[in-house]
């Protein structure tokens, strides 16, 4: 501990601080006395000159004497703290003595009338001014400060290094043995003693009282700490133990433990149909010596050592509903017995001991506690016997329940794949059969036509041209004309295209292929996706693409399109239900944002909609067979499962967040290929 945080430091500081105040207390109040009466001599000396120097001055103002006029005024700054004296009249300077001070913050004025009686009327002379300097009184009242404050300051400096001295002496040297010692004080050597460099008082003061307290306090600890832990070593064997015998042997050696053994001693425990004697007792050998007896009558045998004409002290038996415990302690003999629903549930009865220790209150006090603990332990010990005998029978039921589910978990998972497979073909033959072939034949036709129609009008406008030869007003009507239909052809054949790209974005998703993985971008799957998709939704839902990054990735193109169709698709159905729960569909945009970024070594790609959102429950089964928030009949439950095993077999993982009614977002995370 460091002297600022002892007691002898705060003590001189506060003495220091206290003495202080009182000192600047007083000097500021004996300065503010010395102070006003100098200022009270000062208005004084002002009187004096009002009554002696006024009129003689006015006198020789009026004769024109200014020779007497100055001895006056000279008489005056003979006064002390007088420093400047004039006489004005009409603003002009008659006469002065003395030099007017240039700093005029510690000046005091004061202006006289002069007059002259004349015929019973004064005749006004002018005004005499007179200057007192307060400065030389300031510096007498500083050097007294000083004188104070230093004399003071020495007193007090003195009295508290005495009085630091007195109770360094006295009490903190003292204080400081205790602290030592209480914090050397361990369960390993309470047995010392407490003790105070300085001789013993009658009748003792506070610091012997505080010795004497703590003495008794560690003794009290110390018997404390043994009582505790023989306790926790009866814990800890009974934790070891698993049977019945062993747990009445661990209570009765912590018995022995705590009493005086002579050659005549007995101990004999009784529970539960077992009878354990020992003569001859030693404490070290008490688990050799105890033998087993059969009972024949365990009721007979408890009620001999339970005497109903003894009443037992209060703080000796206690009642807890249908348990009941008794204990019974003498100097030479101890009975503790304990009931459970009028069943004798153990009886331990000591002969010829010395169980003085026993007798003490303390000790007493841990007697129902442990008599408690042996009931619960010795519940614990045939229940878990009990248990373990069900346990057994329950594992062989359970390991034949459990190798039944393997074997159908092993078929579910046989029948999955194959309605993976036949999902997927199905939707690939629909998708391929109605729109390549319905949609591609028609387009090929449109296309090759659009072709001859802009053929024909080629010829058809070099034709007019030539009919109008020199005709170019005509030349330039038709002009007119030939553009629009041009305008009308490039429309056509861009539709064309569009239907071009659509059909080959169906051709290129049904090629499936389940063992082909090779590195590629995934853009061109996503965009071909999105285009099958929006095909069918663009009238309700608006789609923004925004792939910041295209990485090469090790992944099989085709089972990346099928996810990238599940989890479309079903963002798009989210947005039609919610559409159709909207009292007014103007109000709500349908929304589909598909991001693209690279995160270290992955690739992610997030697919996030505006539609119904998905509630904590449903997106923790979200990625389960056959879970679906579809109505009956209109959804497998597939579509997530599936896409989650391609992308767990990609070495990915695909996470789902959302709040009910804002939508959901899919986070599909891909590693980067080093190749």
């Amino acid at each position: 501990m460091s002297i600022r945080e002892s007691i002898r430091f705060r003590l001189l500081f506060y003495t220091l601080l206290c003495s202080s105040l009182i000192t600047l207390v007083i000097t500021s109040l004996q300065l503010y006395l010395d102070y006003k009466n100098e200022v009270n001599f000062i208005e004084d000396r002002f009187a004096l000159i009002e009554n002696s120097y006024v009129v003689p001055l006015s006198h020789s103002v009026w004769n024109f004497d200014e020779n007497a006029a100055n001895v006056q005024l000279a008489g005056m700054l003979t006064l002390p703290d007088l420093v400047y004296a004039k006489v004005v009249q009409d603003d002009e300077l008659l006469i002065s003595q003395g030099r007017e001070p240039e700093n005029r913050q510690f000046l005091v004025t004061h202006d006289y009338a002069l007059a002259y009686p004349i015929e019973g009327r004064a005749m006004a002379l002018g005004t005499l001014t007179v200057v007192a300097n307060l400065e030389s009184i300031y510096v007498r009242l500083f050097d007294r400060m000083l004188v104070i404050l230093g004399s003071q300051g020495v007193k007090t400096f003195l009295t508290s290094a005495f009085f630091l001295f007195i109770v360094q002496l006295l009490v903190t040297r003292h204080l400081t043995s205790i602290a030592n010692y209480a914090n050397s004080l361990m369960h390993t050597n309470m047995q010392s003693t407490l003790k105070l460099n300085r001789a013993v008082r009658h009748p003792e003061d506070e610091l012997e009282s505080l010795c004497n307290a703590i003495n008794h306090m560690r003794v009290s600890a110390l018997q404390d700490w043994q009582r505790q832990h023989c306790l926790v070593q009866l814990a800890q064997r009974l934790a070891a133990v698993n049977d019945p015998l062993s747990v009445m042997k661990c209570a009765l050696s912590y018995l022995l433990d705590k009493l005086a053994l002579t050659p005549q001693s007995r101990a004999d425990v009784y529970f539960r149909g077992i009878h354990l004697s020992a003569k001859n007792v030693r404490t070290e050998a008490v688990y050799d010596q105890l033998v087993l007896q059969p009972i024949v009558d365990a009721d007979s045998l408890s009620d001999c050592y339970v005497r109903s004409d003894v009443m037992l002290p209060p703080q000796l038996a206690t009642t807890d509903g249908a348990q009941q415990t008794e204990i019974d302690i003498d100097r030479s003999e101890v009975r503790l017995i304990c009931r459970d629903e009028g069943q004798l549930m153990f009886c331990i009865h000591l002969e010829d001991v010395d169980a003085e220790l026993l007798c003490d209150s303390r000790e007493q006090e841990l007697f129902p506690t442990l008599m408690q603990y042996l009931l619960l332990k010795l519940r614990n010990v045939q229940a878990t016997q009990f248990l373990e005998s069900k346990v057994k029978e329950k594992a062989n039921k359970l390991q034949a329940v459990i190798d039944a589910l393997i074997e159908k978990n092993n078929d579910f998972q046989q029948a999955q794949k194959q309605l993976v497979h036949s999902e997927k073909m199905s939707s690939l033959g629909t998708l391929v059969a109605g729109a390549a072939h319905e949609i591609g034949n028609p387009n090929n036709f449109i296309s090759v036509s659009a072709s001859n129609l802009l053929n024909d009008l080629l010829n058809v406008q070099q034709f007019i041209y030539e009919l109008a030869e020199g005709e170019a007003e005509v030349q330039a009507e038709f002009d007119l004309h030939f553009t629009k239909l041009y305008q009308h052809l490039a429309l056509i054949t861009e539709g064309t295209e569009r239907i071009s790209k659509l059909v080959n974005g169906l051709r290129n998703f049904s090629r499936f292929d389940k063992s082909e993985i090779a590195p590629t971008h995934l853009s061109g799957a996503l965009e071909s996706t999105l285009r099958l998709v929006k095909s069918a939704y663009s009238a309700i839902i608006e789609f923004r693409l925004d792939l910041q990054s295209d990485p090469e990735i090790l992944a099989n193109e085709d089972q990346m399109s099928q996810v990238f169709m599940n989890l479309l698709v079903n963002a798009c159905q989210s947005i039609e239900e919610k559409r159709k729960g909207l009292q007014s569909v103007k109000a709500f945009n349908g929304l589909i944002q598909i991001s693209s970024r690279t995160e270290g070594q992955n690739f992610v790609i997030e697919i996030t909609d505006n539609g119904l959102g998905m509630t904590a429950k449903q997106q923790a089964k979200a990625f389960e067979p056959f879970f679906t928030t579809k109505p009956v009949g209109q959804g497998t439950g597939l579509g997530l499962s599936i896409s989650y095993q391609i992308i767990q077999g990609h070495s990915g993982t695909l996470q789902c967040h959302s709040n009910p009614g804002e939508g959901v977002t899919f986070t599909l995370s891909l590693p980067i290929s080093s190749l």
